[in-house]
């Protein structure tokens, strides 16, 4: 991966459970990068809950589920996907309107 101090790598084990974040590390595990997630209400309530008791604020969710994994929170990765945009830079939103447009994923070749 090109870059990963740009970008949130999950870390999984064998069954999918997510191990960690390494967020916005040079030094990174895996090639995985966290696109988006998926919760119950009741867990995104509990991860708010949970940011809104800690001393200081997280910067990034990254962090705030690494601490809440840490503490027994549990969460699965899935595996899918082959390029990604990160649509919050210039680069990325660029990169996105590309794989939109005529001729779709071989614009990003």
């Amino acid at each position: 991966m090109e870059q990963p101090q740009y970008f949130d790598a999950v870390v999984t084990d064998d069954a999918g459970r997510v191990i960690c974040i390494d967020v916005k590390s040079e030094d990174v595990r895996t090639e995985w990068i966290w696109g988006a997630f998926k919760m119950p209400g009741r867990i995104f309530h509990e991860l708010r809950q949970f940011w809104l008791s800690r001393p200081e604020p997280d910067e990034y969710i990254g962090t705030l589920v690494n601490a809440w994994l840490a503490q027994g929170g549990e969460a699965v990765g899935i595996r899918a996907g082959s390029l990604y945009a990160d649509v919050g830079t210039l680069e990325g939103y660029r990169l996105a309107l590309e794989l939109l447009g005529p001729g779709g994923a071989k614009a990003a070749q």
